[in-house]
């Protein structure tokens, strides 16, 4: 009976074993993308990667993603120097980093499928009289004791990203700033 119990635990030792694929992945983050949140550089070894999506890319989830789909970049800075000026980039992204993590995902992009992200940046530093000047200040609101600074405003997106230890696609969220607005608080 001691024997069986052994044989039987061996036999789902090697089972579970075989049932968890192990993907060593040879791919370099580029260094221009080691402290940022995204990566627009495709790396060296994506092309092992995009071969592998592509073999878990289903027509239905193609069909699904298309409205992802964009222009590669768009710069458009906002011309009113009173307001808040942006830069708006609509780009593919390679990686993703969320914010106090060391790992990265796998932002799924192959010649099948494109995921661009709309990303807005504020430009504070075009704001007239320099990056610490408060917008809108041609209304003359200085005087309620307010301030006004321009902020990014920040949304969650959901991307399609590869997950190389279980070899599968999912879809995952992340804070994206989408728009550079005046914010309105109290002076004192």
């Amino acid at each position: 009976m001691a024997k069986f119990a052994l044989i039987s635990a061996l036999a789902l030792f090697v089972a579970l074993s075989a049932a968890v694929p192990r993907r060593k992945l040879s791919v370099k983050i580029p260094k221009e993308c080691k402290n940022s949140q995204f990566c627009t550089i495709r790396p060296e070894g994506y092309d092992k990667i995009e071969r592998m999506i592509n073999s878990l890319l289903l027509p239905d989830m193609i069909d699904n993603m298309e409205h992802r789909n964009g222009p590669t970049i768009i710069e458009r800075p906002e011309t009113v120097a009173d307001n808040c000026p942006s830069i708006k980039r609509t780009e593919s992204y390679y990686f993703v980093r969320n914010k106090n993590d060391t790992n990265v995902d796998i932002i799924v992009q192959t010649s099948r499928l494109r995921q661009s992200l709309e990303v807005v940046k504020c430009e504070t530093g075009k704001i007239r009289g320099g990056k610490d000047q408060q917008c809108f200040q041609s209304l003359g609101l200085n005087s309620f004791n307010m301030k006004f600074n321009c902020e990014e405003t920040i949304a969650t997106r959901s991307l399609l990203v590869y997950d190389p230890v279980v070899n599968k696609l999912k879809e995952k969220s992340y804070p994206i700033s989408v728009c550079c607005s005046c914010k309105i608080t109290s002076k004192y």
